[in-house]
């Protein structure tokens, strides 16, 4: 699952709600809610996350998400990667995310969910 800017706060909040039903997690430039924080965190402590943020982020500023991968890592999610990049900004992260490399793709493909 993976969304940017206000699809990336979805897509947190969508694969917390369930997180067996999503194999992995990819959040561009996202956000999220900070009175949502602890629960996401607990939510997502089992899940493959990538999460993209641009230094420059004036939009959704990459110190206000810290703290949520912090909680995560706290909470035992030892699958997260986080790609900090200098070379872009809000409305330009996407592209570093989803088309200068397969990177992102190819990390996805890694994880499946059990068939039911």
């Amino acid at each position: 699952l993976t969304g940017s800017s206000m699809g990336g706060m979805s897509a947190w909040e969508l694969c917390a709600l369930d997180p067996e039903v999503f194999a992995a997690l990819a959040p561009v430039a996202a956000h999220h809610k900070e009175h949502m924080r602890a629960w996401l965190a607990q939510c997502l402590c089992g899940t493959p996350i990538h999460a993209f943020h641009a230094t420059s982020d004036d939009t959704c500023p990459l110190i206000k998400e810290r703290p949520l991968w912090e909680l995560l890592v706290g909470s035992g999610n030892t699958s997260l990667l986080v790609d900090e990049r200098a070379d872009a900004d809000h409305f330009t992260i996407y592209d570093r995310a989803y088309c200068d490399s397969d990177q992102l793709y190819r990390w996805m493909l890694l994880h499946s969910t059990p068939l039911q």
